[in-house]
């Protein structure tokens, strides 16, 4: 509930926060640049706890049965928390391919597409099932 809430709150501002650090880097540029990881790596840092800390959550029954509109019904209770935990995954594994193409100057344009994809399908699980 509370935990679930907030750690996902806390994983998408720091989503927004990544993808503002990007933007910032690629506001004046014609190509993709090289980004400068210093501000992306601590972000990251961040997020990867706020991400652990979710799934530890999701994964606890006491915290799943929190989520009242979870619970509500026994099916949909099951099928919110799937579908939530598979974008949680999904985004996870987007920001993940992202970190990694920037970090090795590898092209980022998909990686980062994806990223941004899986974020916004994350805040509509969010809205749909949470909120």
């Amino acid at each position: 509930g509370m935990n679930i809430a907030f750690y996902s709150r806390t994983m998408l501002n720091l989503c927004d926060e990544i993808d503002a650090e990007i933007w910032a880097q690629l506001e004046n540029a014609e190509t993709l640049p090289v980004l400068d990881m210093t501000n992306l790596e601590s972000l990251y840092t961040q997020y990867q706890e706020a991400y652990n800390s979710l799934m530890e959550a999701l994964n606890d029954p006491e915290q799943v049965k929190k989520v009242t509109s979870w619970n509500d019904d026994a099916y949909w209770s099951d099928v919110y928390h799937d579908n939530f935990t598979n974008a949680v995954d999904a985004l996870n594994t987007a920001l993940t391919a992202f970190m990694d193409a920037a970090r090795s100057q590898a092209e980022y344009g998909q990686s980062y597409d994806e990223f941004y994809a899986a974020s916004s399908t994350l805040i509509e699980e969010y809205n749909t099932s949470i909120v």
